[in-house]
């Protein structure tokens, strides 16, 4: 019984992070800016197209109960990933996401296969976990932070997001291409230059 109360708190922490900028405080977005380099309103839209996004997913119907799908909102632009068996519902799923206030891009990269593995997902997390924290050793650009590059990692395959410069998008690149269990690495930058 006591891993389960454990386990409701920390359910209830983290679908707190993905609410709309109407629910979460200007304390958080505030904070959340800190270490980003989008505007106060393009955080706060994302924010808003990021629960626009669980609520499609909620309404796709039973095909989307036999999936695994992953997104990330960054400036507008939109990350689907994972993998969807039912190419309708993978299409009505994406035109939905571009009828969304504020999305100005959908990158598409889910696949029609069955759901990946708990025991994959996990690895996908470990992946995660290595490549923020090789990306937290940069340390040849000046000002450069990890938070500044949002990673997204899906069945081995690494999506990079964020406002960059052409040689911090470079650099975090060739660090995280030669991470261990990295299969491919896909850019979805904003540069600054």
């Amino acid at each position: 019984m006591k891993p389960l109360l454990l386990l409701i708190p920390l359910m209830s922490g983290l679908s707190l992070t993905g609410c709309a900028s109407h629910v979460v405080s200007e304390q958080v977005i505030e904070a959340l800016l800190v270490n980003d380099r989008r505007s106060h309103d393009a955080l706060a839209n994302d924010l808003d197209m990021d629960e626009s996004i669980k609520k499609e997913l909620k309404g796709g119907g039973d095909a989307l109960w036999y999936s695994h799908v992953v997104t990330a909102v960054y400036n507008g632009k939109v990350l689907v990933a994972g993998e969807l068996p039912d190419a309708v519902a993978r299409a009505k799923l994406i035109d939905g996401i571009r009828t969304i206030k504020g999305v100005k891009e959908v990158h598409d990269s889910l696949v029609g296969d069955a759901p990946i593995s708990p025991a994959l997902q996990s690895q996908d997390q470990a992946i995660k976990e290595r490549l923020l924290a090789a990306l937290g050793q940069i340390r040849t650009i000046d000002g450069f932070r990890p938070s500044m590059v949002n990673v997204i990692v899906e069945n081995g395959v690494v999506y990079l997001m964020g406002l960059v410069h052409r040689n911090e998008g470079a650099t975090a690149v060739n660090v995280v291409r030669h991470q261990s269990g990295v299969r491919q690495v896909v850019t979805i930058f904003e540069y600054l230059d």
